[in-house]
């Protein structure tokens, strides 16, 4: 609180009197105006990878489609909530999610390991994970057991990768 001094009247006063009160109106309402900005609603941090057909990038500027970003799409404009695409490799995404409180990964197999790490918004998709060998390969899969020694390439942090491990 401070002190305020009121010159004596007289016509400059008045005049000066009025100017004070409309700068001060003007600053009210800038004020007003930067805390409707300050008090926007949270942007969504949506991190993905390219899985199609739920998720595909494609062009220069990797822009987005799929399944997955059709159905996201319909739901935000319905809803009035703003997101944005983070581009980061998927197990970093997974961790940055884990650590933020308006994170969203698309798409993610749900598995018992990932159940309690996880708010699950909803099913966009239930099907099983496949393993696919390079075309004319002369190798004869039977089962998990005949992968060990060969080698085997999964996405870092995806459900495929942790089962692998386990079995």
């Amino acid at each position: 609180m401070g002190f305020y001094h009121r010159p004596p009247a007289g016509p400059q006063s008045r005049r000066a009197d009025r100017r004070g009160a409309a700068m001060r109106k003007w600053l009210w309402l800038g004020l007003c105006c930067i805390g409707s900005f300050c008090r926007a609603e949270p942007v969504i941090n949506l991190y993905t990878i390219n899985y199609p057909p739920f998720v595909i990038r494609e062009g220069h500027d990797h822009a987005l489609h799929g399944i997955a970003i059709d159905l996201l799409g319909q739901a935000l404009a319905r809803s009035g909530v703003h997101a944005q695409y983070v581009d980061l490799p998927w197990k970093r995404a997974q961790l940055q999610v884990q650590a933020e409180e308006n994170g969203c990964l698309l798409p993610l197999t749900r598995s018992p390991k990932r159940e309690d790490t996880y708010r699950w918004v909803g099913l966009m998709d239930e099907s099983s994970q496949s393993l696919f060998v390079a075309a004319g390969s002369k190798l004869q899969l039977r089962g998990v057991a005949d992968l060990k020694g060969l080698r085997v390439v999964a996405l870092l942090g995806s459900s495929m990768a942790d089962w692998l491990r386990l079995h």
